[in-house]
């Protein structure tokens, strides 16, 4: 049985640092392996039968054009299409990230293997230690909502609107001045032009961010949009250099989050009319 396990460098990096270690250094006498990128991108761990088997890094270069690399499969388990399991499993994770562009450098051997996955040769080749590389990109078709994130300052209407249909219209719970807004990250998933969902990333001290203000649209509920603001939420938070992130969960949706893998810390509290507890999660 195989396994696909996503995870930081915090929180999932035994399988990546052993699979790149006997790859990329002992096989392919690479030296440079590890580096910064790796405490900021998300890596991916591919056990079959329990064992190590393969692994992958992705990343966001920019905007909406995610970075994949570091695929490598053990020698025991190459030819049973698990690089293909891989590369597909890390565009699925990127496109849930915001990705509409996924470029990756494969070493040249690999070329084949990549364009039979839809990735296509950008640029020249050049070479990266004492291997050649060349450059690939896929545009990802999804039908996934689009994901933007808005900087402190920048105010996101559209978000501030469902929030206020969402949390004074339903919860009675009042949104118009909020102070955090004007330090945090908005983020907000959109279709078509309509806001679907939205949520708030708010930097705190001893590297810990708030997430706050989660909103779906009552017509788009039950589509799994609250499992995309927390993974987008979470990601972000991981760029930034955050290593845990919390919120404050109403009781009633209290299963929700710890699906998501945040735990209850503390005990329960009122706030806003309503009982909440504090839930964590490392990042």
């Amino acid at each position: 049985m195989d396994q696909l396990l996503w995870g930081s460098r915090w929180t999932g990096f035994q399988v990546p640092r052993l699979v790149r270690q006997a790859v990329f250094v002992e096989e392919q006498g690479f030296a440079l392996e590890f580096d910064r990128q790796d405490d900021t991108a998300l890596h991916l761990s591919l056990l079959r039968d329990g064992q190590p088997a393969g692994c992958a890094r992705l990343f966001r270069e920019a905007g909406d054009v995610f970075h994949l690399g570091r695929v490598a499969v053990l020698p025991a388990f190459r030819n049973h299409g698990l690089g293909r399991l891989l590369v597909e499993e890390a565009a699925r994770k990127a496109a849930r990230l915001g990705c509409r562009r996924l470029v990756l450098s494969a070493q040249c051997h690999a070329l084949g293997f990549y364009d039979r996955l839809g990735y296509r040769p950008q640029g020249e080749p050049f070479l990266d230690e004492h291997c050649p590389h060349q450059e690939m990109a896929k545009d990802l078709e999804t039908d996934l909502p689009l994901v933007r994130w808005h900087l402190p300052g920048e105010g996101c209407p559209a978000a501030l609107a469902l929030r206020r249909q969402v949390f004074a219209g339903e919860l009675g719970v009042p949104v118009e001045e909020d102070p955090l807004d004007s330090r945090s990250h908005l983020l907000l998933l959109a279709q078509d032009g309509q806001a679907l969902a939205t949520a708030r990333l708010t930097p705190q001290e001893d590297g810990v961010v708030k997430f706050s203000r989660l909103a779906v649209d009552p017509r788009c509920r039950g589509k799994g949009l609250g499992a995309l603001l927390l993974e987008n939420l979470s990601f972000r938070a991981m760029e930034l250099g955050y290593r845990r992130g919390w919120l404050s969960a109403r009781a009633a949706v209290l299963p929700f989050y710890q699906k998501a893998g945040f735990l209850p810390q503390g005990e329960p509290y009122r706030e806003e009319g309503e009982t909440h507890q504090a839930v964590w999660a490392r990042l």
